[in-house]
């Protein structure tokens, strides 16, 4: 930009110009002094021509002359009395005289005619070379000019985009704006032999040494106008988001508030417009003054060393401030962050009059400038059209600047991740350092670091649209595509509705544990259990290596060292809240014990949260953060980790964050990457990385919907000498198929309790048929299958189906009262059986089982046995002892005519697995439970089962028996996708919560079983 003086050397140039540019007409502005030039020389060739031709006369009568002896003598005395006719020496200069001289003219007076032609020829060679010199001319001075940005010169109509344009250019270069156009000095010039108004700015000085840094403007029709011009002069001569504009509209200027919303949000920072308001700001601003004065010093000379503008600026627009305010308690405050805030990049554009308190010779007066008649004065481009245009300009400048460096940005990634993708693995138990973005300082990326001493724990805290997820997908992208899978291991916990952030990451081979549910409160905890197990383990192995950290563990144990773990948890608010009683409890311990314990085995946090509102943290967490993340968020949530967040926080721009390292009290601002668009290539990337590598864990995977195949848990069962079955596998991480035996041993029943609304309870009961169906095709027992149905499936027909297309697998179905009191009169009789193959009984929905409502007599025979033969049950008894006595059941049925049919299942149940005839017993109220009066009871539970499968129910089932406390069965989830049911050994009083089994298609099950 040219200020000062060498806007004065424009104009110089510029009148030199046109002195030149005279000259361009050679022969028209030179025909006085060529006349005079010829007429003399004319005289004295004659001269001397006529003295030799009478001196050969008289000589020798010959008239022939040769002058080439005085030429000389010629020569001199033309210029002598050119000299003494014009008074200088203008033709030497031009160099006329030379030419014609080394030209050897013809003879004047004797070839006339050639003579003329000849000095023609020489003129007109002079005219066209005048003429070419002045082209020339004009083209350097239309270089000069364009080159000059806000300094150009104008000599034709200008337009915004010209000027946007210009400037634009110039600005790109700047760390500071010296001075902006103001006024127009009008110098005329010569172009193309046409007589041209050119326009030389005058420049306002600015952020130049001894130039007052702030402007005031009088109040008038014209005050938001010249302020407009201001501003504007000022955002286009520095580069984009370098400055930003606050307004300070304490008279509620309808004019400046259309000012203030006609430009980009990228240009304007804070709108204050109470005096409370107005008291906040100044004391941020001024807290803000004070860390950057300290930083930096003066923020130009700051900006100016390193090249570039590292510290923005921030220009003020001050409008309703009167003088009755300078006593109020802020005043003092704003005055001495308007006298001294510019050394910090802080500027004042004043509408009125200044307050007492402000030093007036920080500011300089500005008025509104007149508008020129003539079309091409450049001030009419400040007229409400060209403003216009050079706002839209301006504004769109925001996205095609963001466009560009986004494209520079993704170059450099795109080489970045090229090198990322193709080189190899590191391990992350030596070093955990990964790039997240650039640093809003623009030196440098930011980073994002794990360790076992000053980076152990990070929290990020960012509200919606804050771009926390962004950072959580940039920060996992990048660790899982430096660091192995054998060296680097995440538990991931995702509590937003459908885990729709996390959920992707279920296939990357890092992922030991998914959870991406909101509502399940047991596999949240079996997950921290599991970690919790791990770090037990590893706090083991590292007392018996003899080691204190991971680093020395597995610089002693390379053949199989510990991976780095990391428990990363997003809307981590749900991991504590209240009324959770023990189970709470146990959350907030694993919790706390991961964060004081878990540094030194190489166990981390990174939590993450949109707000801590209604959160009970526990109490030492925070404390144990060494690395807070902190986006756009309440201060209130940010104040937990770090002090006075609202000064750390300042001037974010949108998306970044504030990196605060506790341990050293410095904070970093970063732009992290945004790896959305290539996310699914980093995947690709990571997997084809790792290629197939066994990473020594099989990754646990829930969310909201968690179904296993009970056809593939049966394939790894191996089935022994007793019937062998399994209902579903466990909720813990590392998952277990929760089968079990049935012994021929009184009370080895199984029964199912709980909802059976959508057939719940049904699908578990035939989950056990299946399974022992497939024990008895591979063990050829010749077993039986016997189902007592009751109840209408007629609002199931898909289990209807399901159930009578078992009958081609040898299921006896018996459906109604008769078919039923049959079939039970038929079993209470094979209670004295000498087969050994066994019967399996099943019965579904006793709830609707109406002979067991009424508890109707069943006709029995007597069974005949051979003399001296002792059934199963018989040797049994005779074997069984309780407190030393010997103890029978009630009498054979041989014994009787008749039984009740609850007596008849009691004694099945309570003796017929002693002969092979084991029972499921689906029920869904244990107040139904054989329809005793007064409804059933543990005892009698106890007495007939040995298992119970427990779904979802409000009955309060848990109170009766002795569940874990934290065991809630109206907690458990009943649908189809996630079934879950509590698995309960009555005799070990131990439980489990189970996945219940999935049932397979008739086709997959054909294609399944064994033949025949």
């Amino acid at each position: 930009m040219m200020v000062g003086k060498e806007t004065n050397d424009i104009k110089a140039r510029l009148e030199q110009f046109g002195r030149d540019a005279v000259h361009a007409d050679w022969l028209k502005e030179n025909g006085t002094w060529l006349n005079k030039f010829f007429r003399i020389w004319m005289e004295v060739y004659r001269e001397c021509y006529y003295l030799r031709a009478l001196e050969n006369r008289s000589k020798s009568g010959a008239v022939k002359v040769d002058l080439t002896d005085a030429e000389a003598f010629i020569r001199s005395e033309i210029l002598d009395r050119l000299e003494k006719c014009i008074g200088n020496d203008v033709f030497d200069e031009a160099g006329v005289i030379e030419e014609l001289w080394s030209r050897r003219l013809p003879c004047p007076v004797e070839q006339t005619e050639a003579f003329k032609k000849a000095v023609c020829e020489v003129l007109e060679k002079r005219q066209v070379a005048a003429q070419a010199a002045g082209r020339k001319q004009q083209d350097l001075l239309q270089v000069e000019l364009n080159r000059l940005g806000s300094g150009m010169a104008y000599y034709k109509p200008v337009d915004a985009d010209l000027l946007f344009d210009a400037w634009r250019s110039e600005a790109a270069g700047n760390v500071a704006c010296v001075g902006f156009p103001w006024e127009y000095d009008s110098t005329t010039v010569a172009f193309d032999g046409v007589l041209t108004e050119v326009f030389t700015p005058r420049f306002v000085a600015w952020q130049k040494k001894g130039a007052p840094p702030h402007f005031v403007v009088s109040k008038g029709k014209d005050d938001v106008s010249v302020v407009r011009r201001i501003i504007l002069s000022m955002l286009l001569s520095l580069p984009v988001g370098k400055l930003k504009v606050t307004f300070i509209d304490l008279g509620f200027s309808d004019k400046l508030t259309a000012f203030r919303e006609s430009m980009d949000k990228a240009f304007t920072q804070s709108l204050v417009l109470t005096a409370e308001s107005l008291s906040e700001w100044t004391r941020e601003r001024t807290r803000w003054f004070c860390d950057t004065f300290a930083a930096c010093g003066d923020v130009v000379d700051f900006n100016r060393a390193q090249g570039r503008i590292v510290h923005g600026y921030e220009v003020c627009v001050v409008n309703g401030l009167s003088g009755d305010m300078a006593d109020v308690t802020y005043s003092a405050a704003l005055a001495r962050l308007v006298n001294e805030g510019y050394k910090a990049g802080i500027y004042f554009v004043v509408i009125g009059d200044l307050l007492r308190k402000w030093d007036s010779r920080l500011f300089r007066a500005m008025k509104a400038v007149g508008f020129s008649a003539r079309k091409q004065c450049p001030m009419l481009m400040w007229r409400e059209d060209g403003y216009a245009r050079l706002l839209d300009r301006m504004n769109g400048s925001v996205s095609e600047q963001a466009r560009q460096n986004i494209e520079a940005k993704n170059r450099t990634l795109e080489a970045w991740r090229q090198a990322a993708f193709e080189a190899p693995f590191l391990d992350a138990t030596q070093d955990f350092d990964i790039e997240i973005g650039e640093m809003l300082d623009g030196v440098g990326r930011g980073h994002f670091k794990l360790d076992e001493e000053t980076h152990t724990h990070s929290f990020v805290l960012g509200k919606t649209g804050s771009g926390k997820s962004v950072f959580l997908h940039t920060l996992l992208h990048q660790a899982m595509l430096k660091y192995s899978p054998q060296t680097l291991q995440f538990y991931l916990m995702d509590f937003k509705i459908g885990g729709v952030e996390l959920n992707r990451y279920r296939n990357y081979p890092h992922v030991r544990a998914l959870m991406a549910d909101q509502g399940d409160l047991k596999v949240m905890l079996e997950i921290l259990r599991d970690l919790e197990r791990l770090m037990t383990e590893r706090g083991r192995a590292l007392r018996e290596a003899g080691c204190t950290k991971l680093k020395d563990y597995n610089a002693k144990h390379a053949d199989k060292p510990m991976p780095r773990l990391v428990l990363l948890v997003d809307e981590c608010q749900e991991l504590f809240k209240e009324g959770r009683s023990g189970v709470q409890d146990e959350i907030d311990h694993i919790v706390t014990k991961i964060a004081k314990q878990g540094r030194n085995q190489g166990v981390h946090i990174i939590f993450a949260t949109q707000t801590l509102c209604g959160c009970v943290m526990p109490r030492d967490l925070p404390g144990q953060i060494t690395d807070p993340y902190l986006l756009l968020c309440e201060m209130a949530d940010a104040q937990r980790f770090i002090k006075n967040p609202e000064r750390v926080m300042e001037a974010m721009v949108p998306h970044s964050l504030v990196h605060v390292n506790v341990y050293e009290q410095k904070a970093e601002k970063i732009l992290p990457d945004c790896l959305e668009a290539v996310m699914d290539g980093y995947q690709r990337a990571i997997v084809e990385k790792n290629g197939g590598a066994d990473t020594g864990f099989d990754s646990f995977y829930f969310s909201g919907t968690r179904q296993y195949s009970l056809i593939d848990d049966l394939k790894g069962l191996s089935y022994r000498r007793r019937p062998e079955l399994a209902l579903g596998r466990s909720l813990q991480v590392r998952s277990e198929n929760e089968n079990f035996r049935l012994l021929s041993e009184m009370s080895q029943n199984v029964l199912v309790l709980g909802d059976n609304r959508k057939c719940q309870g049904l699908r578990v009961m035939l989950v056990a048929l299946l399974a022992l169906m497939h024990y008895d095709r591979k063990k050829n027992t010749g077993a039986r299958f016997v189902l007592f149905l009751n109840g209408d499936l007629s609002d199931f027909p898909e289990m209807e189906d399901y159930i009578y297309d078992l009958e081609e697998w040898g299921l006896e179905i018996y459906d109604n009262q008769r078919q039923r009191e049959t079939a039970l009169a038929k079993l209470y009789g094979e209670m004295h059986r000498e087969d050994e193959c066994p019967i399996f009984v099943f019965v579904a929905n006793q709830d609707y089982y109406s002979e067991l409502r009424m508890n109707v007599n069943l006709k029995v025979e007597a069974s005949e046995k051979e003399e001296g033969v002792v059934s199963r049950r018989e040797l049994y008894e005779a074997n069984m002892f309780y407190n030393g006595n010997v103890e029978f059941a009630k009498a054979d049925a041989g014994e009787r005519n008749s039984v009740t049919v609850a007596d008849a299942w009691r004694e099945l149940l309570r003796n017929g697995p002693v002969c092979n005839i084991f029972t499921v017993w689906q029920v869904q109220r244990l107040a139904n439970f054989m329809f005793k009066p007064g409804g059933g009871f543990a005892s009698d539970v106890g007495e007939l089962f040995l298992y119970m499968a427990c779904l979802p129910t409000k009955e309060g089932v848990e109170n009766k028996f002795d569940f874990e406390r934290e065991v809630k069965l109206a907690d458990l989830h009943g649908e189809d996708d996630n079934l879950q049911l509590y698995f309960y050994r009555i005799a070990d009083n131990e439980g489990r919560v189970l996945s219940a089994y999935t049932l397979p298609d008739k086709e997959e099950w054909e294609d399944f079983m064994p033949k025949k």
